[in-house]
């Protein structure tokens, strides 16, 4: 490797000493703390080589991949939670109505009962019970015509 400084021992990825090369990592541990300085445990920065960019992008792009998999996967799971949501969404929503308005909707048959005397339409479902009250309206009432004839009745 060409130094591009003539002052430095050593450049950014230059070994100490090419007979470490052959060394194990804790005899080259031992080897170099036998020589340094100092040795601390800290962090820093490590400049890399072509090689380990490269294998940096290669990771890079298996994480991209996993990631828009993963995207694909979500997309999915919540329009199924989406679809499980919608019955539970609409037996709330009625819950609610029938809590507030005090009434729910149910079909089946509905007998109605005309109070003639008293102007009132009875509303009672198929087990009798009486589900509604209300005044007759002008088309249910009974118009009762007496047809004069001269005679009582005859």
């Amino acid at each position: 490797m060409a130094k591009k400084n003539k002052n430095l021992l050593y450049e950014v990825g230059d070994i100490y000493d090419e007979s470490i090369g052959s060394l194990n990592g804790k005899e080259i541990m031992d080897t170099m703390e036998g020589i340094c300085y100092k040795v601390m445990d800290e962090g820093y920065t490590k400049n890399l080589t072509r090689d380990e960019v490269t294998q940096k992008k290669d990771e890079l792009s298996s994480v991209i991949i996993e990631l828009a998999d993963l995207e694909e996967k979500k997309k999915f799971l919540l329009a199924e939670l989406k679809k499980e949501e919608e019955e539970p969404k609409q037996a709330k929503t009625e819950l609610l109505k029938a809590i507030r308005y005090k009434t729910e909707f149910r079909q089946g048959t509905v007998y109605y009962i005309d109070d003639q005397e008293n102007g009132f339409m009875y509303l009672f479902d198929n087990n009798a019970i009486c589900i509604d009250v209300r005044p007759l309206r002008q088309d249910e009432k009974q118009v009762r015509i007496k047809l004069m004839t001269g005679t009582d009745g005859e």
